[in-house]
């Protein structure tokens, strides 16, 4: 899960760079602002969720004996 998270977290935010590199006739620009905005905000919460979890999952394994 923790690599899904990481790669989506990253590729998201990059998915909403590249909507802003389109020329203003694209078919992606079509969307509207809202788009990569989504595409942002979804991106970084799912990479605070991988970071999360990658410490939570350190933790675990600190505590085993």
């Amino acid at each position: 899960m923790i690599p899904i998270l990481l790669t989506m977290g990253v590729a998201l935010p990059g998915s909403a760079i590249f909507w802003l590199l389109q020329d203003e006739d694209s078919p992606m620009r079509l969307l509207g602002w809202k788009f990569p905005i989504t595409l942002s905000l979804v991106g970084l919460a799912l990479l605070a969720l991988g970071i999360v979890n990658m410490l939570h999952v350190k933790h675990q394994l600190q505590q085993r004996p």
